[in-house]
């Protein structure tokens, strides 16, 4: 889904990909069948992002009233659909579609989480967010080092990973086109990626300015999905005034 997303964006924007994030109150998740195995975790996580949202913090997933709100998600909940993640291939075992991936998406009443969110403490970002222009160097096991583009078909799977990792915390994300002028108005997010054979994964360092002020934050040893989530996490955090903690270098 993600891919065409991207695909429609590149024609409809030449020369950027930008992430337009799902609604606030929406979140989805990957589960395994459609019946209630995976059902309760599936609404859970998807509240606990869509809390993550709301408020620009992605440590109050961690929270354990968030965690305990979480397990009693379906009460939320406005609606719910599946999406199957193979679709165009054939059923091919006994089991038919019972164990095949599927993409629960959530739908939450926006007033009764707000109402839950106040009991927890939870306080929602105001006003507009800033719009982030990611500037992204990527080097990859074999040496091979380059910036991540919207317009070229390199780095296609980490750039989806980017876009991706943007909408699940509302995040509105440019990337800038080969040779063209960057955008005005966008907030820059730098971060370079790197595999590492020592720590078993990806090396990520990102660092963002806002009001003067920069902040740097690194991850180590994750794949690269889970080091631009937590490169747009640590922007989120610092835009909406989150970020009390985190180093400053």
């Amino acid at each position: 889904m993600r891919a065409i997303l991207a695909a429609i964006l590149l024609t409809a924007l030449p020369g950027l990909a930008a992430a337009q994030p799902t609604p606030l109150y929406e979140a989805q998740a990957i589960v395994t069948g459609t019946d209630m195995r995976q059902r309760p975790d599936g609404f859970a996580r998807c509240l606990l992002d869509v809390l993550a949202k709301i408020t620009g913090n992605p440590a109050v997933r961690d929270d354990p009233r968030a965690q305990d709100l979480a397990g009693r998600a379906d009460m939320l909940i406005e609606d719910f659909a599946y999406a199957d993640r193979m679709a165009d291939k054939p059923v091919m075992d006994e089991q038919g579609s019972r164990d095949r991936p599927y993409t629960l998406t959530c739908r939450f009443v926006p007033a009764k989480v707000d109402a839950a969110m106040a009991r927890i403490g939870a306080h929602p970002w105001r006003g507009p967010r800033p719009r982030l222009l990611g500037l992204v160097t990527m080097t990859e096991r074999n040496g091979d080092s380059y910036a991540l583009l919207a317009d070229t078909v390199k780095g296609d799977r980490p750039r989806n990973a980017f876009l991706d990792a943007a909408d699940r915390m509302g995040m509105r994300l440019t990337l800038p086109a080969d040779g063209a002028p960057q955008p005005e108005g966008l907030v820059p997010l730098e971060g370079t990626l790197r595999w590492s054979e020592e720590d078993h994964g990806w090396v990520a360092d990102w660092s963002l300015t806002w009001r003067d002020r920069q902040q740097s934050w690194r991850i180590a040893g994750v794949s690269f999905d889970e080091a631009f989530r937590k490169g747009i996490d640590g922007a989120a955090e610092i835009l909406s005034g989150n970020a009390t903690r985190m180093p400053v270098r």
